[in-house]
């Protein structure tokens, strides 16, 4: 009787033990559709991506047909995503609240994105924007600003005001910040902010 109880409070606290296990919440998992953001899109031919982020930091690259919160991602548009699930049809625009849509909706063409992610091969960008050449009557800063922007295909005006969390006050100092965080990561994305120009923001993806 004594070695049954042993067994027994044994396999009690055994299993008493796994239950965080079983309980703790994946990211994403008891999410719901409207307290999703997505941070980024990488729209292709070959296979479009959204980042996706939930209400607690969490991020996650999805891709069309993946689900989350319940919801299946049924479009990858380079402004928006769709998302289909049991709640209904939702639009989830890139860096905006999501919104349930009807059919007709939907369909409607979005106004453009202020917000886009582009790829890059980091070490070919790396060496543009360090390849500034001045022109005739042009300042260092007038060539450095304009070798910055035809590298990442910005407009003439625009101005980089941060790289990440870096606040930039120069063209050059846009680049010096750009070399380090491109140098450092040829994996992770690199964010710029931008004035003067149609975008807000850009994701810089890697290749």
């Amino acid at each position: 009787m004594r070695k049954n109880a042993r067994y027994t409070n044994r396999r009690r606290r055994a299993f008493l033990c796994l239950l965080p296990i079983f309980f703790v919440p994946w990211p994403g998992v008891f999410a719901d559709v409207t307290e999703l953001r997505v941070a980024a899109i990488i729209a292709t031919e070959g296979g479009s991506k959204a980042l996706i982020e939930t209400t607690d930091g969490e991020q996650q690259w999805y891709g069309l047909g993946d689900t989350i919160a319940g919801a299946t991602i049924t479009a990858i548009a380079e402004h928006e995503i769709l998302l289909e699930g049991p709640g209904g049809r939702y639009r989830l625009p890139l860096r905006g609240d999501p919104t349930r849509v009807a059919e007709a909706v939907a369909e409607a063409p979005a106004p453009p994105s202020r917000h886009q992610a582009r790829e890059f091969q980091f070490l070919s960008l790396l060496s543009e924007i360090n390849s500034v050449g001045q022109a005739p009557g042009e300042s260092y800063e007038e060539a450095t600003a304009r070798t910055l922007n035809s590298a990442i295909g910005l407009g003439p005006g625009a101005r980089i005001t941060a790289v990440g969390r870096v606040q930039v006050a120069t063209a050059e100092e846009a680049r010096r910040e750009l070399q380090r965080q491109l140098g450092a990561s040829e994996e992770a994305p690199v964010r710029i902010t931008l004035d003067n120009d149609e975008l807000e923001d850009l994701y810089l993806m890697p290749q």
